[in-house]
C-alpha cells in the first residue's frame, strides 16, 4: 500500500489528490480526502454525527461521507476494521472517500473517530451502512452478450436495444456490427450530425478518421473545433457519446493539450474505436426499463456512458481517480462484462451525478506568450499558448465553480485529483464550491501511459462528483504547454 499525501501538489501520473488551504489530507490507496460538494455539512455542531450517507443506506463501491464534529475536531479518521480501509477528513470540510470495494456485501460497520491536532481521541461513533451487491447479468462474447440482453429484455429485466441508435459517421469506413443486437436502430452518415437526427434517442457515434494538413496529422476532436468537437458536447447533453481514433496524437509524444469526458479517443488508428462502441450499446441494452428512462428523460445518458467506460477498467472508485484510468486514448481491455454489471446495477432513484465547470479566472504570466482558452464547455476547460517561446517563469492561477444536476437531488461530494501536473501544481478550495488552481509551466515530461512512456506536456486537473452511490464523470481543468492543434508526425506512431 502506497500513500498518496494531499498537501497541495501532484506528481505527474500518480493521481494525487489535490489539497485545498482549509482542507490538508493524507490518504491511502484505500481512501482519500475530499474537496468539497453541494449542500450543507462539514462544519462545526456540538455532537459527532454523520450526515452522509445516512444510517442503514445503500452504497455500491465506497462511501462519500460527510460529517458534523464538535469545535475543536482538527481531523475525522473513519475506518472499516474487516477490510482496513479507512479515510481521513480534516476540518473544516469534515469529508471523505472511503474505498469498500474489498468489503463483502450486507451490513458494513465503520468507525468515526474525532481527534484534536495531536491525534487525542475526542469522541467516537459506529455507523452502519449496507454495501449492496453487484451481479454479473451476461456472460461471453460479444454475440453471447447480445443475445443475453435481448433475452433479458423479453422477461423486462432489460430495456433492450429497442430505442437504441448507432450512427455510423465515417460512411461505412469503420461500420460496426449490430446484427446480434436485436432492435438498434443503425444508420451510415458521411460525419457526425450537428443536431440529433429525426427519431434518435440515445445512442453511440463513431467516425473513423483522423485529418491530414500539410506537416502531419491531427484527430479530428482536437482540431476540428466546431464541426466535430463542438458536436460532440452538444450531443453528450442529448443522450448521445461519440469515439474517435487518436491516430498519431497520442503516440511517442501526447499531442493534446486539454482533457474532456464528452468523447472518448482509442488507441489506435482506422477501426480501433469499433470494441468500445459495441460494449456501450450493450450498456445501454442491458440497464433495466425503469432506471434507462430516467435517465433519457434526465438527459444523463451521455454522461453516464462516459463514467460507465473507464469506471468498468478499474476496480474500485479510488482506482477511477488516478492517471491510468484516464490516458488520453483508450486501450483495449477485456472489460466488457464489467461494464454490463455496472450499467444492469443503475437504478431510476439511483443515477449518477452530472458535474459542470465554468473558469472564471484564467492569469498567465506575460513571459508564457500568448496564452488563451482552447477549450470552452460545461464540462471541461483548457489553456494552451499560440506558440511555445520559453523560458517560462512564475506560475498560472485558474479559478473554476462547479455545479451538480441530480436527477434524485442527491448531495454531491467533489473529490479533486490532479490525472497530470508535477509538484507544483495546488489544487486549492476558495469556497462551498469553488476552487483555485495554480502551477508552474507544464514542460515536457515523461509518463507511461496503455504501456508505453510518452512525452506529455500538460497539467489536467479533474472533480470527481460522489453522490452517496454512484461517481459521476469528472470536469476538468487543463492547461498545455505546445500549441493545441500542432500536427503530429507519421513518427510519432507507438501502436
Amino acid at each position: 500500500m502506497f500513500l498518496l499525501v494531499a498537501c497541495g501538489s501532484g506528481d505527474e501520473g500518480t493521481g494525487t489528490p489535490g489539497s485545498t488551504s482549509q482542507t490538508s489530507t493524507v490518504s491511502t490507496t484505500s481512501g482519500m480526502g475530499a474537496g468539497g460538494g453541494t449542500g450543507t455539512g462539514g462544519m462545526a455542531g456540538s455532537v459527532l454525527t454523520v450526515d452522509s450517507p445516512a444510517t442503514g443506506s445503500d452504497i455500491l463501491w465506497s462511501a462519500a461521507l460527510a460529517m458534523t464534529a464538535p469545535l475543536g475536531v482538527a481531523r475525522v479518521v473513519v475506518t472499516h476494521a474487516e477490510t482496513g480501509a479507512s479515510c481521513e477528513a480534516t476540518a473544516p470540510y469534515f469529508e471523505c472517500l472511503l474505498d469498500l470495494s474489498e468489503a463483502d456485501a450486507g451490513p458494513v460497520d465503520l468507525t468515526v473517530s474525532a481527534q484534536d491536532d495531536g491525534g487525542a481521541e475526542l469522541s467516537i461513533v459506529t455507523h452502519r451502512v449496507n454495501k449492496r451487491e453487484v451481479t454479473t447479468p451476461c456472460t461471453g462474447d460479444g454475440a453471447m452478450l447480445s443475445s443475453c440482453i435481448v433475452e433479458r429484455a423479453t422477461m423486462g429485466t432489460s430495456a433492450g436495444f429497442e430505442g437504441v441508435s448507432y450512427l455510423n459517421a465515417d460512411d461505412a469506413h469503420a461500420n460496426v456490427n449490430t446484427s446480434t443486437m436485436t432492435g438498434v436502430d443503425a444508420r451510415v452518415l458521411d460525419e457526425p450530425p450537428a443536431m440529433v437526427p429525426m427519431g434518435v434517442r440515445m445512442g453511440v457515434v463513431n467516425e473513423s478518421r483522423s485529418w491530414n494538413p500539410t506537416g502531419g496529422w491531427c484527430s479530428m476532436p482536437r482540431c476540428f473545433a466546431g464541426s466535430r468537437r463542438k458536436r460532440a458536447m452538444d450531443l453528450y447533453a442529448e443522450n448521445l457519446f461519440f469515439f474517435w481514433p487518436e491516430h498519431r496524437d497520442h503516440g511517442l509524444r501526447d499531442f493534446y493539450m486539454w482533457q474532456a469526458p464528452f468523447f472518448a479517443l482509442s488507441q489506435g488508428s482506422s477501426s480501433s474505436e469499433r470494441d468500445e462502441v459495441s460494449k456501450l450499446l450493450r450498456a445501454l441494452g442491458v440497464m433495466s426499463p425503469e432506471a434507462r428512462d430516467a435517465a433519457e428523460q434526465a438527459k444523463l445518458l451521455g454522461p453516464l456512458m462516459s463514467m460507465l467506460l473507464v469506471r468498468s477498467r478499474v476496480d474500485s472508485d479510488v482506482d477511477y481517480m488516478t492517471a491510468e484510468a484516464f490516458p488520453t486514448a483508450l486501450d483495449n481491455l477485456d472489460n466488457a462484462e464489467r461494464l454490463l454489471s455496472m450499467a444492469a446495477a443503475l437504478r431510476a432513484d439511483e443515477l449518477a451525478p452530472l458535474a459542470t465547470i465554468a473558469a472564471h479566472t484564467a492569469d498567465f504570466p506575460s513571459g508564457w506568450g500568448t496564452f488563451g482558452q482552447v477549450l470552452d464547455s460545461p464540462y471541461a476547460v483548457g489553456f494552451a499558448p499560440a506558440m511555445d517561446d520559453g523560458p517560462h517563469p512564475e506560475s498560472f492561477t485558474v479559478e473554476v465553480d462547479l455545479t451538480t444536476k441530480d436527477a434524485n437531488d442527491r448531495r454531491a461530494i467533489y473529490f479533486p485529483v490532479i490525472l497530470r501536473g508535477d509538484a507544483s501544481v495546488r489544487v486549492e478550495r476558495t469556497g462551498e464550491d469553488s476552487w483555485r488552481i495554480t502551477g508552474d509551466y507544464p514542460e515536457d515530461r515523461m509518463l507511461m501511459t496503455n504501456g508505453i512512456e510518452r512525452t506529455v506536456a500538460r497539467t489536467t486537473v479533474a472533480f470527481f462528483p460522489h453522490n452517496g452511490m454512484w461517481m459521476g464523470a469528472p470536469v476538468m481543468v487543463s492547461v498545455g504547454g505546445h500549441p493545441a492543434e500542432e500536427t503530429a508526425p507519421n513518427s510519432n506512431n507507438a501502436d
